[in-house]
């Protein structure tokens, strides 16, 4: 785990509320990086006063110089990695050895995008490339389907929706409170062919799903600013392969 601390500073004069988001900055620093201050706040569920009045206990004038700050270790952090390619790439063939398509949920999802009925697959932003290559190769496949990667594409097939539509649902790491406004009306469909595709077992969002699928690689996700998509690509491709060989 990063660990970003002024050294000046000592845990014990740090509130509650200091630590909460310190500990979330320290476990995901490579988002962080990317966050508005908004964002980090939204994540933490705290306010974005409370996360400007850290960065000035942590010595800094703001967020803005509190993150410019976090960049800068984190590039003297790469920089020390001479082989992060290789690290990377090791990392992603040990998750490969334990992706499986064979799990109790995946063979239903594999019955149920094959029942005739349409299907609507959903991700948002980076998320939203493996729900176009399912479409994609569920097209081909000759099965039904449609699929949004934003708010106005996802509300309107939402609102479409047959009791026998099969909704999808990408999500790296599945955060509920993104979704409360985002697709919100996602939540409150209450269908016995719902799935998740995750890497957060611990994830709220599984709830409002009848069926989640966990995939492995939570660990690597925590480590980069951009959600990977390897993973998911990769168990959909399988996926697309066991539902053409169980077509023909």
């Amino acid at each position: 785990m990063f660990n970003f601390m002024n050294e000046k500073y000592h845990t014990d004069n740090l509130s509650k509320s200091d630590k909460k988001i310190l500990a979330y900055i320290n476990k995901y620093p490579q988002k962080v990086e990317l966050f508005t201050i908004n964002q980090l706040a939204l994540e933490v569920k705290t306010s974005v006063a409370s996360v400007q009045r850290l960065c000035q206990k942590l010595g800094y004038s703001g967020f803005r110089e509190f993150k410019f700050e976090l960049s800068k270790n984190l590039k003297e952090l790469y920089k020390k990695d001479q082989n992060s390619s290789n690290y990377y790439l090791s990392k992603i063939s040990n998750i490969v050895s334990n992706i499986s398509i064979d799990d109790k949920n995946s063979n239903i999802l594999v019955k149920e995008l094959t029942n005739g009925y349409p299907n609507i697959l959903l991700g948002s932003y980076y998320s939203g490339l493996p729900a176009y290559y399912l479409y994609d190769g569920l097209i081909d496949l000759g099965y039904s389907a449609n699929f949004a990667t934003n708010t106005t594409d996802g509300e309107h097939l939402l609102n479409t929706v047959l009791d026998e539509t099969t909704i999808v649902l990408f999500s790296i790491h599945g955060l509920l409170e993104k979704y409360r406004n985002y697709w919100r009306v996602l939540l409150d469909y209450k269908r016995n062919s719902t799935f998740l595709i995750t890497m957060n077992k611990e994830s709220k969002l599984q709830d409002y799903f009848s069926h989640t699928i966990f995939l492995p690689g939570i660990s690597l996700a925590n480590q980069f600013p951009i959600d990977p998509q390897t993973i998911p690509m990769l168990y959909i491709e399988m996926l697309l392969n066991k539902i053409y060989n169980l077509k023909n």
